[in-house]
């Protein structure tokens, strides 16, 4: 099989659908459809392709929890043999999703970042750190890597891991990040406290190789994380914690910090209108 003869459908082209649309139309021929398009649902395209990307939103409930129908309706629909969910869930949903439905679901979290946060343009980061993480059964997780690595290549590595592990994994790395986001705002506000200047405070400290640059630029006027994953996975992440009868009180306290320097930034936004 060429890479030209592989066949990926996706449901959902918002940010993360749309980015990975751009990224394999180089190897891939591509079906596409979201639901806001006033398409014809591809039916007898996406039966015919040998892997379709899940790719929907997630949104937030008043809660905290994370919407999960829109993504549990595009499985549902779908009649490719094997789907990849690439929106972020709460541990377990995959597993959920494949037993109600009885077919062949696996999850890979996306890698789509805002770039205000971080230090290269995504492209750039796809290719110094190639990798994707696999997690379903381990049959699906065969099929899926046979596929992709010639889409890809020799190059991409591929962790395999159990469904709910990967998307553990996926909140890991997002409120990790969002913590970050926190701690170097919070020292940006200490030197403006103590009329210290916060670049050079910042460089001297990324002087250190053990600490990377990404999510490390405070912002004066802009100042905490927003956007559409960091704020909702944070929130998605505490609810799972407090539904598995742990309170995550670290990052409780950096989502209460970002909410105040958001309602701030707000704040100071209409009054300048």
């Amino acid at each position: 099989m060429r890479q030209h003869d592989i066949k990926v459908g996706i449901i959902g082209l918002g940010h993360v659908g749309s980015h990975l649309a751009k990224q394999l139309a180089k190897s891939c021929s591509l079906v596409t459809y979201d639901i806001a398009s006033s398409s014809e649902y591809p039916t007898s395209e996406l039966r015919d392709c040998d892997l379709t990307m899940i790719c929907v939103d997630t949104p937030p409930l008043p809660s905290g929890d994370i919407n999960i129908n829109n993504v549990f309706n595009a499985v549902s629909r779908c009649p490719s043999k094997t789907l990849l969910v690439r929106s972020t869930v709460p541990p377990g949903t995959t597993d959920q999703i494949a037993q109600a439905t009885g077919k062949q679901v696996l999850f890979s979290p996306a890698y789509v970042g805002e770039t205000r946060y971080i230090a290269a343009p995504w492209d750039m980061l796809e290719k110094q750190t190639p990798y994707m993480i696999i997690g379903g059964s381990q049959n699906g997780r065969g099929e899926i890597i046979e596929l992709l690595t010639r889409v890809y290549g020799p190059a991409m590595r591929f962790f395999q891991c159990e469904a709910a592990e990967a998307e553990l994994i996926k909140y890991m790395e997002n409120s990790y990040l969002a913590t970050k986001v926190i701690f170097v705002n919070e020292f940006r506000r200490i030197c403006s406290k103590i009329d210290l200047d916060w670049h050079t405070v910042r460089e001297g400290w990324l002087l250190d190789s053990r600490i990377e640059r990404d999510h490390t630029a405070a912002f004066e006027l802009d100042p905490g994380y927003a956007g559409k994953c960091l704020p909702k996975d944070v929130l998605g992440m505490i609810r799972f914690a407090q539904e598995s009868d742990q309170h995550f009180r670290l990052l409780e306290t950096v989502h209460e910090i970002n909410a105040t320097l958001r309602q701030h930034t707000i704040a100071a936004e209409a009054s300048e209108n």
